[in-house]
């Protein structure tokens, strides 16, 4: 006779709402999960982020912009970027994180062709990364030459110089 496993009542009903609330979001098109919900996913399920390279030139590259985050997930000059919503182009969370990030508009980008897989202790995350030119000078952050800064957030720092042989 096999043993069938039963969760304790309390752990069935806080799941069955879980599931139920997704259920729900789901089925009438709100996807915005909030902030703690987001972040319990994230550890489980791959996502996939979009990360501004925000450069002076496409062609040849001479300095790049990175700006400063510090919060529960990292410190250190980074690429603006951010996880694309359900349904949305990658392209369009490229705009909308370069609108929202820098106050400018992107005036022409190029995806770079490799992805970029990171596990940490924030989940598993699938990074396309692009080129930006923006149309204005930016609100925020630091322009950098070859010699990025020391206290840069370590995968950015492989990502610059695996695709433009920085260091």
């Amino acid at each position: 006779m096999k043993n069938k496993f039963t969760y304790p009542s309390e752990k069935q009903s806080g799941e069955k709402l879980t599931i139920e609330y997704l259920t729900h979001l789901a089925e009438t098109k709100k996807y915005d999960l909030g902030g703690d919900i987001f972040e319990a996913i994230i550890k489980i399920v791959p996502q996939i982020a979009v990360e501004a390279i925000v450069v002076d030139s496409i062609v040849n590259p001479t300095k790049v912009l990175l700006t400063w985050r510090e919060d529960k997930n990292y410190k250190g000059w980074h690429f603006p970027g951010g996880f694309v919503r359900f349904g949305e182009k990658p392209e369009n969370r490229l705009k909308t994180v370069i609108n929202k990030e820098l106050k400018a508009t992107v005036k022409k980008y190029k995806r770079l062709n490799r992805i970029y897989n990171l596990i940490d202790s924030r989940g598993h995350t699938l990074s396309l990364c692009y080129l930006v030119k923006v149309n204005k000078k930016p609100v925020g952050g630091s322009w950098f030459d070859k010699k990025t800064p020391v206290n840069i957030i370590d995968h950015h720092r492989r990502i610059l110089s695996t695709e433009l042989s920085w260091y």
